[in-house]
C-alpha cells in the first residue's frame, strides 16, 4: 500500500500522459478507477485496473501471475525510474498530499484519569485552612497569599500538608501537598505526578505571559496582578506539547536563582523562542535573597514590588541561543606564545598568538566541515523521546559550529557518517536515532599545514620543532611567515596535539615586508668596502 494520501484527480492527470487513452470508471463505494493497458507485460487490451483513491492497481492477464500493483511501481515501470525517483515524482507532481502535523488541541489533561480527590473534599480542606488561626498565620507569614487568593485557588490543608489543587477546566488532575518546613518540600497522588501547564486560564489572558518556578511562586505572582503559570513537577520540567499555546506571546521567563532554576530558564527560552514573538530571561535581583532565593522572596521577604519587576524586564534584552553547545569551554582571552612553549606551558584549549612560518601545506585533501546544520525531527509533536535534550517541533533547530571550539576535530578529517554521529554527541541525540535528520546547510574548509617557529630577533632561545595545524579556509603559502591565532586541540583519533589556526596574517616582520631605517643604514656602515685610492 502507498505510505502517503494520494489527490486521485492529481493522479489521474498524472497516469494520462503515459495512456491518454485510459477509461475512467466508478469503482466500489464511490471510488473512480483508471482502465488502461498493463505496463508490466505486452498488453494488448486494457486489462489493468487502478484504484486511484487506494494508489493500488491489478492486472487481471499478467503472466507472471502477480496482480497486486501500487502507483508507486506502476509509474516506476512508465518512467523507467527507481521508486525512490518516483516518490519525488509524487511529491513534486502534488499526488502525493503533504500530511501536516497538526496539533492536538485537546488539553494534556484529557489523556489522564482525575485524581481520587473531589472538589467537594478541597472544599472541605480549604474550610478546615482558613478556620484555623494558626495554619493560616503560618502559610500567608511564609507565603505572602492573602484569604482572597487562598478560597480562589482552593488551597487548604488535609491534616498533613498543606494543599494545591492542580484544577484544569474543572477537573481534579493532581493535588500538590506542599510543606514549607519538611521533607520532601513538595509532593503528590502517585499516579497523577504529570507536568501540567498550570493555572489553565493564563494563557487565554492577553498581554505578556509570566512562565515561574512552581506552584508556590505562580499563586503569588498572579495575586500581584502578573498574568502567571508554572510547569507542575519543578525547574526542569516542560511539556512540549503545550508549546504551541505559546506562539505570537511574549514571554518572561523568572525562575529561581540557583543552578536548577537557571539551567531550567535557559532550556525553557530555547524551546520557547522557537514559537513566541520575545523570549526574556528574567534574573531576579539577588540582593537581600537567600542562594535558592526565588519570586515569593523577592516580593514578599525584601518587600519589593511589580514596579521594580518591570524595571528589570524593561532592561533585559530578548533571549538569543547560542551558536552551539560546545562542551569544553574556550575563553575569549587570547596568550601570546611561542610555539616551542605550547606544550610545555599545557596551553591546551586556550587560543594563542604566536608567528610561525609554513614549511608544508600536507599530504591530506582539503577537508569540508558543516558550518551551519538543520537539525529536524519526524517524531509525532506531543510525544518526547526520553533521554533527548534537542525537544524538536515542526522547526528545524540550526545548529552553528565555530572553527575555534574543540568539537571541530571530531569533523575534521572525517567522513560524513561520522561527522554527523559527532553533531548528534553534541547535541545528546541517540546515535542511531531513526528520527533525527541533518542538513548540512553551510561548509568551512580546512587546509592541512605544518608549521614551525619563526625566526624572531628578540627571541630568548630558537628550537626547531615542526608542528601539524589545520588552517580554516584560506590556504597558507609555503615558506611564509605568519602571525598565527590558533586553539590548541588533540587529534581525537591519536591523541596528537593539533593547532586549528582560525586567522593566519602575513608577518609583519617577514624579510619580504623589512624596511631599512636610516638608522639601521648607518649602523651597516662598517660593513662597507672602501674604495682603494688611485695610484698617482
Amino acid at each position: 500500500m502507498p505510505t502517503h494520501k494520494i489527490d486521485p484527480v492529481k493522479l489521474e492527470g498524472l497516469l494520462r500522459r503515459y495512456r491518454p487513452a485510459a477509461l475512467s470508471r466508478e469503482g466500489g463505494l464511490g471510488s473512480v478507477e483508471m482502465l488502461m493497458l498493463c505496463p508490466f507485460h505486452a498488453d494488448t487490451r486494457a486489462s489493468f485496473s487502478l484504484n486511484l483513491s487506494k494508489g493500488v492497481g491489478r492486472c487481471f492477464a499478467c503472466p507472471s501471475g502477480k496482480q497486486g500493483h501500487t502507483v508507486e511501481e506502476t509509474i516506476a515501470k512508465l518512467e523507467s525510474k527507481t521508486l525512490s525517483q518516483v516518490k519525488s515524482l509524487l511529491l513534486a507532481e502534488g499526488v502525493y498530499i503533504k500530511e501536516t502535523k497538526e496539533k492536538i488541541k485537546q488539553d494534556k489533561t484529557a489523556r489522564f484519569d482525575a485524581c481520587p480527590v473531589t472538589l467537594e473534599q478541597l472544599d472541605g480542606w480549604t474550610r478546615a485552612l482558613c478556620s484555623n488561626a494558626p495554619l493560616m498565620a503560618d502559610i500567608t507569614g511564609s507565603t505572602g497569599w492573602t484569604m482572597e487568593t487562598i478560597k480562589k485557588f482552593k488551597i487548604g490543608h488535609n491534616g498533613t500538608a498543606y494543599t494545591i489543587p492542580i484544577i484544569n477546566d474543572g477537573k481534579v488532575l493532581n493535588v500538590r501537598f506542599y510543606k514549607p518546613k519538611g521533607a520532601p518540600k513538595y509532593s503528590g497522588i502517585d499516579g497523577h505526578n504529570n507536568v501540567f501547564l498550570w493555572p489553565s486560564d493564563g494563557l487565554k489572558q492577553s498581554g505578556s505571559v509570566w512562565l515561574v518556578e512552581g506552584e508556590k511562586d505562580c499563586i503569588l505572582a498572579n495575586q500581584v496582578g502578573l498574568n502567571a503559570l508554572t510547569f507542575t513537577n519543578g525547574a526542569g520540567s516542560f511539556a512540549t506539547e503545550y508549546l504551541e499555546q505559546f506562539r505570537g506571546r511574549d514571554v518572561n521567563i523568572m525562575y529561581d536563582i540557583d543552578t536548577a532554576g537557571r539551567a531550567g530558564a535557559q532550556n525553557a527560552a530555547g524551546l520557547l523562542q522557537r514559537v513566541a514573538n520575545s523570549v526574556r530571561v528574567i534574573d531576579i535581583p539577588v540582593a537581600g535573597l537567600p542562594p535558592n532565593g526565588d519570586f515569593t522572596d523577592f516580593i514578599h521577604g525584601t518587600g519589593h514590588d511589580v514596579i521594580e519587576l518591570e524595571q528589570v524586564v524593561n532592561m533585559t534584552d530578548p533571549f538569543k541561543p547560542a551558536d552551539n553547545r560546545t562542551k569544553v569551554q574556550v575563553t575569549d582571552d587570547v596568550i601570546d606564545t611561542y610555539l616551542e612553549d605550547i606544550v610545555k606551558t599545557k596551553k591546551f584549549y586556550m587560543r594563542v598568538r604566536m608567528r610561525v612560518r609554513a614549511v608544508s601545506l600536507g599530504q591530506r585533501s582539503t577537508y569540508l566541515v558543516p558550518k551551519e546544520t538543520h537539525v529536524t525531527c519526524n517524531r509525532d509533536l506531543g510525544e518526547q523521546c526520553q533521554g533527548c535534550s534537542a525537544n524538536f517541533l515542526e522547526q528545524p533547530l540550526t545548529l552553528r559550529m565555530r572553527p575555534e571550539y574543540p568539537e571541530i576535530m571530531q569533523m575534521i578529517d572525517n567522513d560524513d557518517n561520522k561527522q554527523r554521529a559527532a553533531i548528534k554527541a553534541l547535541l545528546d541525540i541517540y546515535p542511531k536515532c531513526p528520527k533525527v535528520r541533518l542538513e548540512f546547510k553551510q561548509f568551512m574548509s580546512f587546509y592541512p599545514i605544518v608549521l614551525i617557529p619563526a625566526l624572531e630577533k628578540h627571541k630568548p632561545h630558537h628550537t626547531y620543532l615542526m608542528q601539524t595545524a589545520w588552517a580554516l579556509d584560506v590556504p597558507a603559502e609555503m615558506n611564509e611567515d605568519y602571525l598565527a591565532e590558533a586553539v590548541v586541540m588533540h587529534n581525537p583519533s591519536t591523541q596528537e596535539m593539533v593547532l586549528v589556526c582560525y586567522k593566519l596574517d602575513k608577518d609583519v616582520q617577514a624579510v619580504d615586508q623589512f624596511e631599512l631605517s636610516p638608522e639601521m643604514m648607518e649602523d651597516l656602515k662598517c660593513f662597507q668596502i672602501r674604495p682603494q685610492l688611485e695610484k698617482s
